[in-house]
């Protein structure tokens, strides 16, 4: 069996296993099987140059006489040579040779032939090692598809190892209960082969571990020391693993470092199996408070990750060696090698293409945490700037869940001057090291093995400490004079928060805020609110004193009488949960927050670059309320158009409408191509995580997708306003609890050029909507910023009162009729749901 292991874990790595019972000791040629030697000693060169004299020959053959015999010889020889460019780190080509040796395979021999279903194993393999999951479950249901069912049933070699690499990639995508689940059942048959075995036995091991199931893992780290004293078993890489990852915690060190000493014999500098004890030794150390020993033993995986330009690794050994760094209160050199996992982090992104959701998801799980660590020491140090880009990167790769597309325009997080500097140290040792692998079948002397330690004086050094109070290295861009700014930065234990204005320097604050209960909190308040017959002043008196009270000092007073227009504003630029939260809808305790300022939300995002908009003038006022399906009718949606029309006509601004049947997607288009304001009153879908299922609705009642809506055609740069008049445009989608929400179509606005978007936070009523829109768009037609635009509106609610609105609302989200008949005057639920971004970076 050739199986190897791919774990989705920064300690886990690939794994490989010995050879395969259907392709070895069966190749026609002597050159094979010199190649097949070459491959087991490690001589990727040796083996492919062997190969290549052959390879010609077994196509010919198979060209001129396709027979089954000859099929099977040339597609044997294309595996092996797919292995051997594996060694040498040759992915791309690699994948071709294992994809070209299946189709001959298969076309000739058919989908039951064992050899046919081993290739079909190797591609799901490697399409799991590249963590191109869509694939590698396209590839487990082909093989199972010819196979005997019920699977669990199946006894056979290729049956249980496709039942492994099952678990496997389960394990790799996160879902760590269904891969335990499937190694436990492999555990129990008897007829796995000792390779199998050996290596569910690792599997184990490190699932037992990941679920924090210590009674568990002790029961099989002791089977794999029992299976390690097995001469069945002798000389399996798979255990030597599973008892360093048992040794990991609190074993025997001297016992731990013989077995990195033996993987190092057995198969040189630079395997992966030296690499994944060097990563379990490093953390052991920085467990136990042993950072120079740490950052030293992370240093050698570095240098291997180097040796092999082999992402994971380097990713992995840079958090190790920052965490080491940080622990030593050497901070500046924390931050660099923080900055450059993430730039690793991107090489790997950038290889995979565009991904989908689950895929980039679990490409980013394990990293997700480091962001907010750097973020926080950035913090810590005033690096405010850097500080936002982290989370910023965070968020937009987040956002692939909802637009597939989409790619985010900042693709890593600068380097100070001083950074550039010591990145350009690392440029010749890499050489040395990428030389020194691409050599080592022809260097005796194991010249990667010496150059391992190669990187010690660059950890060693130091960069320059910056004094208290000097100039940041990398400075956010700049307030406008009279205007504030307040970025909100949410970690597990605190909220970090830092105030901006163009008169004094920035200003952190680190408020005692966790995360959980404020997640609990904002939920219940959304709740309550959302429910015109509810009481939220006491939870929105709660979070006020929380949030905003720690502020007063360093912010303009409020002014819950100014007239509208005349309030203070204050940009806010919140992360994760507080991005679900209408701050206008704290309380004081006599106001509510919206009465005494204006509070535009700061998306912080770069736009796209993209051809100059055209001229821009006018309104264009589009929306549907016709019912269709499972869409009810918007009955204000006409009279909210026509409204709007009379505002822009009083005004003297041009204007053109599309209503139900002319709102068409050609429609649409026409209007962000020439409209400076593009005003969308319709039914709004949001299915979290789904952009072919999310989307707005046209006049037809068909689905205008996110996704399609992220198509160039879609012209957004330039737009001064887009305003959503439907449910839950704003809302952030995608699982909370990972720690990413992403926006839905007015984030897609913004990321694609919208300087504005008024969107709304949850489902909106019909009537209630036509009134704050009549009020919004009098007094943006009068001349006031959006901003106090949108203060002035809920002004206008506050006073007016509402009566029993009629109609439903905007979106699909369930509905009570009987929450919009309270007559609650100014309750929050009408007028704190619309919230107005802007892109100020």
């Amino acid at each position: 069996m050739r199986r190897r292991l791919w774990q989705a874990s920064t300690l886990m790595a690939l794994a490989l296993l010995p050879g395969s019972p259907y392709l070895a000791a069966k190749e026609p040629a002597a050159d094979i099987r010199a190649a097949q030697q070459s491959l087991e000693q490690g001589k990727g060169m040796a083996g492919l140059a062997l190969l290549a004299a052959v390879l010609p020959d077994l196509q010919a053959q198979w060209r001129q006489h396709p027979t089954p015999d000859h099929a099977r010889a040339y597609a044997r020889a294309l595996a092996l040579k797919a292995r051997l460019h594996e060694l040498l780190a040759q992915t791309g080509e690699a994948a071709q040779s294992r994809d070209r040796a299946h189709e001959i395979a298969l076309q000739a021999l058919g989908g039951q032939d064992a050899d046919v279903q081993e290739l079909l194993s190797e591609r799901m393999y490697a399409a799991i090692s590249a963590q191109d999951f869509s694939k590698a479950q396209a590839l487990s249901r082909e093989l199972e598809s010819s196979l005997p069912r019920p699977l669990k049933q199946c006894k056979s070699a290729i049956c249980l190892e496709l039942r492994f690499q099952q678990a496997n990639l389960a394990a790799t995508m996160g879902h760590a209960q269904e891969a335990l689940d499937i190694a436990l059942e492999l555990a129990a048959i008897p007829e796995a082969s000792p390779d199998l075995a050996a290596w569910n036995v690792y599997h184990l091991v490190y699932l037992t571990g990941q679920l924090r199931q210590a009674r568990q893992m002790q029961h099989w780290c002791q089977r794999a020391d029992a299976m390690a004293r097995d001469d069945a078993h002798a000389r399996n890489g798979a255990l030597a693993r599973a008892q360093a990852m048992c040794l990991s915690g609190h074993g025997d060190a001297q016992t731990f470092e013989h077995l990195l000493q033996a993987e190092l014999q057995a198969h040189g500098a630079g395997s992966q199996g030296s690499s994944h004890m060097l990563s379990l030794q490093a953390g052991r150390l920085l467990e136990h408070g042993d950072y120079a020993a740490a950052a030293r033993t992370a240093g050698q995986a570095w240098a291997t990750g180097l040796a092999r330009q082999e992402p994971f690794w380097q990713q992995w050994a840079t958090i190790t060696i920052a965490q080491a760094m940080e622990g030593n209160r050497r901070m500046p050199e924390a931050i660099f090698y923080g900055k450059l996992a993430l730039r690793y982090q991107q090489i790997l992104l950038a290889r995979s293409g565009t991904l989908p959701p689950e895929q980039l998801d679990a490409m980013l799980r394990n990293s997700r945490g480091f962001y907010e660590t750097l973020a926080r020491w950035l913090l810590q140090q005033q690096r405010f700037a850097e500080a936002e880009q982290v989370l910023a990167l965070a968020r937009e790769h987040g956002y692939h869940r909802l637009v597939r597309q989409y790619r985010p325009a900042q693709q890593a997080v600068a380097l100070t001057p001083d950074e550039q500097a010591q990145l350009l140290r690392l440029a010749p040792l890499q050489q040395r090291l990428e030389k020194a692998w691409s050599e080592r079948e022809s260097d005796a002397s194991s010249a990667l093995s010496d150059l391992l330690d190669s990187l010690q004086p660059l950890l060693a050094s130091r960069l320059p400490q910056r004094p208290h109070g000097a100039t940041p290295p990398l400075s956010l861009p700049p307030v406008a004079p009279g205007k504030i700014q307040v970025l909100f930065l949410p970690a597990p234990q605190q909220l970090h928060v830092v105030l901006r204005s163009a008169q004094v320097p920035d200003r952190y604050l680190s408020l005692p805020v966790r995360q959980d209960q404020l997640v609990q909190d904002i939920a219940l308040l959304r709740r309550q609110l959302q429910q015109p017959r509810s009481q939220p002043q006491p939870l929105a008196q709660k979070l006020y004193r929380q949030l905003w009270q720690p502020l007063l000092a360093y912010l303009p007073a409020g002014q819950p009488l100014a007239p509208p227009g005349q309030a203070p504003e204050v940009q806010l630029h919140p992360e994760g949960p507080l991005r679900y939260l209408p701050f206008a809808a704290l309380h004081d305790g006599s106001h509510w927050l919206g009465e005494s300022y204006a509070l535009p939300l700061d998306t912080g995002l770069a736009h796209e670059a993209a051809k100059p908009a055209s001229a821009r003038a006018g309104w264009a006022l589009l929306g549907a309320s016709k019912p269709g399906g499972e869409l009810p009718a918007l009955p204000q949606v006409r009279e909210e158009i026509d409204a709007l029309a009379r505002i822009a006509q009083s005004r003297g601004i041009a204007y053109g409408k599309a209503l139900d049947g002319q709102f068409t997607a050609a429609a649409l288009r026409t209007a962000l191509q020439s409209s400076s304001v593009v005003h969308l009153a319709s039914h709004f879908r949001l299915q979290p995580g789904d952009g072919q299922a999310s989307g707005l609705y046209l006049g037809d009642g068909s689905l205008l997708t996110l996704r399609a809506l992220d198509d160039p055609s879609y012209r957004f740069d330039g737009l001064d306003l887009l305003t959503l008049s439907a449910c839950e445009t704003a809302l952030p989608s995608g699982p909370q609890e990972e720690g990413l929400p992403v926006d839905s179509l007015a984030w897609l606005a913004q990321a694609k050029g919208a300087k504005h978007v008024l969107a709304s936070l949850w489902a909106v009523a019909d009537e209630a909507t036509r009134r704050y829109m009549d009020a919004f768009y009098s007094a943006l037609g009068s001349g006031m910023p959006h901003a106090q635009a949108v203060r002035s509106a809920q002004l206008s609610m506050l006073a007016a009162g509402l009566p029993a609105p009629a109609g439903g609302r905007r979106g699909l989200a369930a509905y009570s009729a009987s929450a919009d008949l309270s007559s609650a005057p100014g309750h929050p639920y009408y007028w704190s749901g619309f919230v107005l971004l802007s892109a100020a970076h």
